[in-house]
């Protein structure tokens, strides 16, 4: 099976940015500890701040009308957040989460606005952060309303497993942002899969114990 069959499968890092004047500007600053599992912003909350992340992972996801969550982003270290929200004024779609113990930094908007002001340079990297991360949000968006969620994490188990075999050392994390989910959403699905005695957990990863009917599970959703 190829990348052309699984249009939301990425090869790719987690998404980074060119903002080396940014990470200057928050190295200094004080530095704030996010638990794993916390809630850094809530959903449709703004707050007059922009973020840096220096270490850790942040998930930037939302919950739609019918209740599902959605995952919209995954930022990881060296990565700015709550930027469309400061020059549009609309709370953001989503809520951002600690998926690990992350460390970050926040400015005020009004520091914010004085750092462009006297260096261009910081103004042309938030523009184009902006512009990246937007592109990316309306891609993860597009390809989540294209393909049910269960479908797109077992088409990419079954992908993996055709190109590795059953034994798969990746955890729910990487597998969420591979389907463009969320680990939480990978997490139930394993707990139906293991009691159908479909996979088995193993340290750092899983085993495919019947690949044929995590195939046939694919076809019913």
């Amino acid at each position: 099976m190829s990348d052309n069959d699984l249009p939301w499968l990425k090869h790719t890092k987690l998404f980074r940015s060119p903002i080396d004047g940014w990470k200057k500007v928050f190295t200094d600053r004080e530095r704030l500890l996010y638990p794993k599992g916390s809630i850094i912003i809530k959903q449709g909350i703004t707050i007059e701040k922009l973020l840096y992340i220096f270490t850790g992972t942040v998930e930037y996801s939302k919950v739609d009308e019918e209740g599902n969550e959605v995952l919209i982003d995954v930022l990881g270290a060296n990565n700015l957040f709550m930027i469309a929200p400061l020059f549009t004024g609309i709370p953001p779609l989503g809520s951002f989460t600690a998926v690990e113990d992350t460390v970050a930094a926040a400015i005020s908007i009004q520091e914010m606005k004085s750092l462009m002001k006297s260096d261009f340079t910081l103004t042309e990297e938030l523009l184009y952060d902006l512009s990246m991360k937007s592109n990316n949000h309306i891609s993860r968006l597009q390809k989540h309303y294209t393909y049910k969620v269960d479908h797109r994490i077992i088409e990419t188990l079954c992908a993996l497993a055709d190109q590795q075999g059953m034994r798969l050392f990746i955890n729910q994390q990487d597998l969420a942002e591979l389907a463009d989910t969320t680990r939480v959403t990978v997490s139930k699905l394993f707990r139906d899969l293991k009691s159908e005695n479909i996979i088995r957990p193993i340290y750092g990863g899983i085993i495919i114990q019947d690949y044929s009917r995590l195939k046939n599970w694919q076809k019913q959703i």
